[in-house]
């Protein structure tokens, strides 16, 4: 077996929503490969977002204390803000069903930031969302002409937390206490 140098090797699977085809990428052993993003428990209680850039095509962040307390920007222009958050699905993950998705992109950025918003109005304690892709939107920002496909989430229901999200080596976890969601 080789090193997998060139398709992230052992690290933590990934998702990644991708503006330009409006839709989502994963990772994979052949690298990262385009998915049909269907629905997936999103770990909202537990987002982190803070300052990101990228040093050579990997992510440097500085993480915020809290969601509520933004960290000093880093000296430099590159510096975005952006989040991470895992999500859960077996019918779209298959073997790696937990995956981390990040992003400082405009468009996932203001995706989340709905999806959040939208959070709050109806999260309570132990329960997380059931979070389905409706497509995106077109969104033009800025002055100086920027767009982007702004991915439009909806929170179809609460769920009891994925005791997946509790384990410290979230890739192996009995998933007995999840509904039929996950699997179709």
């Amino acid at each position: 077996m080789g090193l997998m140098l060139e398709t992230g090797g052992t690290g933590q699977p990934y998702i990644d929503y991708k503006s330009s085809k409006k839709g989502f990428i994963k990772s994979s052993p052949e690298g990262k490969v385009d998915f049909d993003f269907t629905k997936a428990v999103f770990d909202l209680a537990n987002i982190k977002t803070g300052w990101c850039r990228f040093v050579m095509n990997s992510p440097e962040w500085v993480w915020d204390d809290s969601i509520d307390k933004i960290a000093k920007k880093p000296d430099g222009d590159d510096w975005k803000r952006g989040f991470e958050v895992m999500v859960y699905s077996e019918a779209m993950f298959g073997d790696e069903p937990v995956r981390k998705f990040s992003s400082n992109a405009a468009g996932a950025r203001r995706g989340m930031a709905e999806l959040y918003a939208e959070y709050e109005k109806v999260k309570a304690d132990g329960k997380l969302p059931v979070v389905v892709f409706e497509g995106t939107e077109h969104m033009a920002f800025g002055t100086k002409g920027g767009s982007a496909e702004i991915p439009k989430f909806k929170i179809e229901k609460m769920i009891d937390a994925p005791s997946v999200f509790q384990q410290e080596d979230a890739s192996v976890a009995d998933d007995s206490d999840l509904d039929e969601f996950a699997r179709s």
